[in-house]
């Protein structure tokens, strides 16, 4: 597969008719990639999800891929997919000792401004966001819960 020439005509795929090809050759090797996602475009045409969804699509088709196939295209040549993926000790390690200095001298006016930002900046960049949630400080990270639900303990919780 290369990337397209400029002005070069390009021709669809016949069964999604979405995805698009520079030749028979090259849908005919992009075919054991596209066709779970060929599927599932004629599935739900002509209410196409948005380009995120498609994304994240793609990106599971290719771990599924790799999994079924092994690495024939060289895909994980620089970084293994799971490297991309199984780094969340650290960001809840750099989340501990971010605020641990506020926790630990009681000052959590500096707690509350930092959860305040972070809760703005969520509801700012997705303000459809499909769940009504609050954000709640723990020790480890900050953890998304519905807002019917508040913690009374370590161990459990209750609903308002």
């Amino acid at each position: 597969m290369r990337a397209p020439v400029k002005a070069e005509h390009l021709s669809k795929c016949a069964a999604c008719d979405f995805v698009r090809y520079c030749s028979k050759d090259c849908q005919r090797l992009a075919w054991k990639i596209h066709r779970p996602e060929c599927r599932r475009l004629k599935a739900v045409f002509p209410n196409l999800p948005l380009t995120e969804v498609l994304f994240l699509s793609k990106i599971i088709d290719r771990v599924v891929f790799l999994a079924m196939y092994g690495d024939k295209f060289n895909w994980e040549r620089e970084r293994k997919f799971s490297s991309l993926v199984d780094h969340k000790k650290d960001i809840r390690y750099a989340l501990i000792l971010l605020f641990q200095p506020i926790s630990s001298h009681g000052f959590t006016a500096g707690l509350h401004f930092y959860y305040h930002l972070f809760k703005k900046r969520i509801l700012e960049e997705s303000p459809t966001y499909p769940y009504n949630f609050d954000l709640i400080y723990h020790p480890t990270a900050f953890l998304p819960i519905p807002r019917n639900v508040l913690p009374i303990s370590a161990s459990g919780c209750y609903l308002r």
